[in-house]
């Protein structure tokens, strides 16, 4: 089986390449620090997963899960992220993801979800499945920015990493006029009367960004 790993850390795509280099059935055929190679590496080398991190500079992840399953539908996606937060694995998962594995998780684990998405099934992490169960038995204990739309989040993180409300337009190719309007909406649903409490919210919650943003030139539609 062939893998794709996209990480913006080279010692992480060099130890998952030595991890996987004992396991006769699966080859990485290809890497990247980008998410912008993606598409391009999806077409060229036909890979049946890509292990995907989420921070990934200025292109969103959950945007790209979602280009690659739309042109390349045979093409299975693991995350594999430093986000521990379950509304991220909620996320990836509805974006197209077929599982969704911590970073602080054992090498046994990443090899086990890779084999299991490989056979076509879902793959969450243990303690994401504790989140997630959690939720299910008390809704109380659910976040409230599990509610946002995933605009609505993107605009929540990028607040929260010191952008403009122009800079946020640019980077989701959307009006300041529509900014405006996701951010009336989060400080509502998150019952939040301004930016501070925002930022606050958002730090608490480790929903920040795990690097700064770059000059990342976003994919095509």
């Amino acid at each position: 089986m062939k893998i794709i790993i996209i990480d913006d850390h080279s010692i992480v795509r060099q130890g998952i390449r030595l991890m996987l280099e004992d396991q006769a059935e699966l080859q990485v055929v290809g890497e990247s620090s980008t998410g912008l190679d993606t598409l391009a590496l999806c077409q060229a080398l036909q890979p049946d997963l890509i292990l995907l991190d989420l921070s990934l500079g200025s292109l969103n992840g959950m945007d790209l899960i979602k280009k690659v399953t739309r042109d390349h539908p045979q093409v299975r996606i693991l995350v594999f992220s430093a986000f521990e937060e379950a509304s991220y694995a909620v996320r990836a998962l509805k974006a197209g993801a077929s599982g969704y594995v911590s970073k602080e998780q054992a090498a046994e684990e990443l090899l086990s979800a890779i084999r299991t998405v490989l056979a076509g099934k879902k793959y969450i992490s243990a303690a994401v499945a504790q989140s997630l169960a959690d939720w299910v038995q008390d809704s109380d204990l659910s976040p409230a920015h599990i509610q946002l739309t995933s605009r609505e989040f993107e605009t929540v993180q990028l607040i929260a990493a010191g952008l403009t409300t122009s800079e946020i337009g640019d980077r989701l190719c959307i009006s300041v006029k529509t900014v405006g309007m996701y951010r009336q909406r989060v400080l509502f649903k998150l019952g939040l009367r301004n930016n501070a409490e925002l930022i606050a919210y958002v730090i608490n919650n480790h929903l920040t960004l795990a690097q700064s943003i770059s000059q990342e030139t976003d994919l095509p539609d």
